[in-house]
């Protein structure tokens, strides 16, 4: 039976020399046990109790001891007993991701999460544990018996809402959830953040003026403590039914009254305009001028005006027209998108977009322009270029490794491409980050020597400028095949 001493290796990083000898005896304990992983924890230099790991194994063997491990850095011992016990309580509980919440040192009640398992299997208990972390005890039996209530009310995300210790009053919510099934309870919840008792009672009575008035939504905007005035938006649900008066009663936030005839008129000059979500930009006190989109609404119907319109929270004048004029080049590209990246008042070159874009279609150059964030002009022709060199470079992954102001030598990465197809030069590129030059040359040269081994995670190591004896791998790698000999390399 081999063991995997490159893994074992990789934990040398303290210079704490593993005692082979206890390995392999427990090695011989059961072969599933991933001793190695197990070591990757003697990151802490807290020795790693195997004897016990042992015992346990045989206790279930689908327990994973190895991320259990890993939480030891917080320097808490974890009671794999404990663990165990419940284990056997319910098979599908994911112990090892509550275990990750004793990151607050407050230890978990496995007694309780057990108790609670057994009330109603569906409860996501480790999302209310990771609540833990405002050191608020989670009532498991209060949210245990609302879950009777009605199974569809997401209490996790009620639970959530504790962060500002203010008690979710759970008998309201019951109370109410009789009234009427489709209320979003937890969202009005939520909007206890403000200490703003919510008036179930009056949501409740407008409900019944017309079904689909999203008041969940309306009730969020009581953060300034401003009374909706729900007889003005029934008023004017009746003039047309399909105003989603609810978003546009969300921008009452800058105490600027809606002219709900204004929108109502032009509401009429073109049915799919969604002029809520425009009225949504109202926030810089910037009158919209409808008509313009009107007229620019019939140059093209399938452009998002509401999305671009949006970006005009950095008072910068949208040109609809470069923008119609464009989309007309080619009907894929995301102009949205693109001119979301307007952020940093860098005007987009859409006519060079254009250009590249009809190079070749499957270019995603939003996503490249996105990093325009970093005032560094994209060189779109060397990527254009290099993208004829074989199809399945994912350049916008390597565009992005541009915040370093590296700029990236893709004829180097064009010529090994062509070396060896499987080799991930942007995983190699990314690790550019600390400004050392990746050898292609020799890693080419040792991928001769086996084509399985990952030298993109080996060069992920140069991270600590040590040079990497590929020769000594090589020599290595012939002792025995199955040696995973990159992940030493990464220990070095």
């Amino acid at each position: 039976m081999l063991i995997d001493f490159t893994t074992i290796q990789h934990n040398k990083q303290h210079n704490a020399d593993i005692d082979y000898t206890t390995i392999q005896h427990n090695k011989q304990l059961n072969a599933d046990i991933d001793f190695t992983t197990i070591q990757h924890n003697k990151q802490l230099n807290a020795d790693i109790d195997f004897t016990t790991i042992q015992h346990n194994k045989q206790l279930n063997a689908d327990i994973d001891f190895t991320t259990i491990q890993h939480n030891k850095q917080l320097n808490a011992d974890i009671d794999f007993t404990t663990i165990q016990h419940n284990k056997q309580l319910n098979a599908d509980i994911d112990f090892t991701t509550i275990q990750h919440n004793k990151q607050l040192n407050a230890d978990i009640d496995f007694t309780t999460i057990q108790h609670n398992k057994q009330l109603n299997a569906d409860i996501d208990f480790t999302t209310i544990q990771h609540n833990k972390q405002l050191n608020a005890d989670i009532d498991f039996t209060t949210i245990q018996h609302n879950k009777q209530l009605n199974a569809d009310i997401d209490f996790t995300t009620i639970q959530h809402n504790k962060q500002l210790n203010a008690d979710i009053d759970f008998t309201t919510i019951q109370h109410n959830k009789q009234l009427n099934a489709d209320i979003d309870f937890t969202t009005i919840q939520h909007n206890k953040q403000l200490n703003a008792d919510i008036d179930f009672t009056t949501i409740q009575h407008n409900k019944q003026l017309n079904a689909d008035i999203d008041f969940t939504t309306i009730q969020h905007n009581k953060q300034l403590n401003a009374d909706i005035d729900f007889t003005t938006i029934q008023h004017n649900k009746q003039l047309n039914a399909d105003i989603d008066f609810t978003t546009i009663q969300h921008n009452k936030q800058l105490n600027a009254d809606i002219d709900f005839t204004t929108i109502q008129h032009n509401k009429q000059l073109n049915a799919d305009i969604d002029f809520t979500t425009i009225q949504h930009n109202k926030q810089l006190n910037a009158d919209i001028d409808f008509t313009t989109i009107q007229h620019n609404k019939q140059l093209n119907a399938d452009i998002d005006f509401t999305t671009i319109q949006h970006n005009k929270q950095l008072n910068a004048d949208i040109d609809f027209t470069t923008i119609q004029h464009n989309k007309q080049l080619n009907a894929d590209i995301d102009f949205t998108t693109i001119q979301h990246n307007k952020q940093l008042n860098a005007d987009i070159d859409f006519t060079t977009i254009q250009h590249n874009k009809q190079l070749n279609a499957d270019i995603d150059f939003t996503t490249i322009q996105h990093n325009k964030q970093l005032n560094a002009d994209i060189d779109f022709t060397t990527i254009q270029h290099n993208k004829q060199l074989n199809a399945d470079i994912d350049f916008t992954t390597i565009q992005h490794n541009k915040q370093l102001n590296a700029d990236i030598d893709f004829t180097t990465i064009q010529h090994n491409k062509q070396l060896n197809a499987d080799i991930d030069f942007t995983t190699i590129k990314h690790n550019n980050q600390l400004n050392a030059n990746i050898d292609f040359t020799t890693i080419q040269h040792n991928k001769q020597l086996n084509a399985d081994k990952d030298f993109t995670t080996i060069q992920h190591n140069k991270q600590l400028n040590a040079d990497i004896d590929f020769t000594t791998i090589q020599h290595n790698k012939q002792l025995n095949a199955d040696k995973d000999f990159t992940t030493i390399q990464h220990n070095k």
